[in-house]
C-alpha cells in the first residue's frame, strides 16, 4: 500500500500595514517555519467612492484601491522579510514557502474565507488602533462568526470561533490598556488570557 503524502499545513496571517500586523506577520512566520507549514499573507481592501464620506470615515487609514492596497502589502512584507520578499505572489524565505495575496472585500470576512482549513489565522490587535478597536469588525468576524455567517455582537463563539485562542499583538504602551479592556470579557465569558513577548528576527 503506497501511503499518501500528508497535506502541508498553512498557515495564514492578515496583515494591514499597522504595527501591530507587523508583529503578527513576524510571529505567524516563525510558527510556520517550526510547523514545516505554508504562509499565506492577505491584505483584505474595500473599494470605497469618494462620495460616501460616512463610510469612508470608518475606514480612515486602510487602503481603498487595489494600487494602495498593493503597496501597503508590499511595504509590510519589506519590512518583516527585507531582500527575501517578492511582494504580492509565491515565493519563498528561509525555505518556507510563502503566499501574498490581496482580497477585495471587507476584511473580517477576507480573512475568514482564507483561513478556512487553515492550522492558524494570525491578526494584529484589531487593525490601525489596538486599544480602540480590540474588538472591532476583523476581531468579532474570525472570533464571532456563528454557523449561518452572521456576527455575534454578544461574543456567543460558536462555529467559525469555538473555542476561539485569540492572541493580540500590540505595543508595550498599549497593554494595561488592553488589560484593562479584556478583563471584563473574562470574567463575564470565561478564559484566561497570558502575556508574552514577541522577539523581532
Amino acid at each position: 500500500m503506497v501511503e499518501r503524502p500528508k497535506p502541508q499545513l498553512t498557515i495564514v496571517v492578515g496583515v494591514d500595514g499597522s504595527r501591530s500586523s507587523v508583529i503578527a506577520l513576524r510571529w505567524a512566520f516563525l510558527q510556520t517555519a517550526a510547523r514545516s507549514a505554508r504562509l499565506v499573507v492577505v491584505l483584505g481592501w474595500e473599494h470605497v467612492p469618494p462620495s460616501t464620506t460616512s463610510q469612508a470615515w470608518t475606514l480612515q487609514g486602510r487602503p481603498r484601491t487595489a494600487h494602495s492596497a498593493a503597496r501597503v502589502l508590499e511595504s509590510t512584507l519589506r519590512e518583516v522579510f527585507g531582500q527575501a520578499s517578492r511582494g504580492v505572489g509565491a515565493w519563498s524565505a528561509e525555505g518556507v514557502p510563502v503566499s501574498a495575496e490581496l482580497r477585495e472585500g471587507v476584511p473580517g470576512a477576507v480573512l475568514c474565507e482564507a483561513g478556512r482549513g487553515a492550522e492558524l489565522l494570525v491578526i494584529g490587535a484589531a487593525g490601525r488602533h489596538p486599544v480602540k478597536g480590540l474588538l472591532g469588525s476583523v476581531m468579532r468576524h474570525v472570533t464571532g462568526m456563528g454557523l449561518s455567517g452572521e456576527i455575534s455582537e454578544a461574543m456567543d463563539f460558536s462555529g467559525l470561533g469555538a473555542n476561539a485562542h485569540v492572541i493580540v499583538f500590540c505595543d508595550d504602551d498599549v497593554l494595561k490598556q488592553l488589560r484593562d479592556r479584556i478583563t471584563p470579557i473574562l470574567k463575564y465569558y470565561g478564559g484566561v488570557a497570558f502575556v508574552a513577548n514577541a522577539e523581532p528576527f
